[in-house]
């Protein structure tokens, strides 16, 4: 299993909240049928937290 993709991103800014996001996948190859998904998201401001998330999946 190798990245195919890492992605990082910025949500909305402005005067009252703020985001930003970050997360990789990993697809399944010839060497490994599985396939993750990993993801982390932020808020601040009036909505202030985290929230994320896995995903795994077995490719046949």
């Amino acid at each position: 299993m190798s990245p195919r993709s890492i992605y990082f991103g910025a949500g909305c800014v402005n005067t009252t909240k703020a985001g930003w996001g970050i997360g990789a996948t990993m697809q399944p190859d010839k060497d490994s049928p599985w396939q993750l998904d990993l993801n982390l998201a932020g808020f601040a401001g009036k909505k202030e937290g985290f929230s994320g998330g896995v995903s795994v999946a077995w490719m046949f």
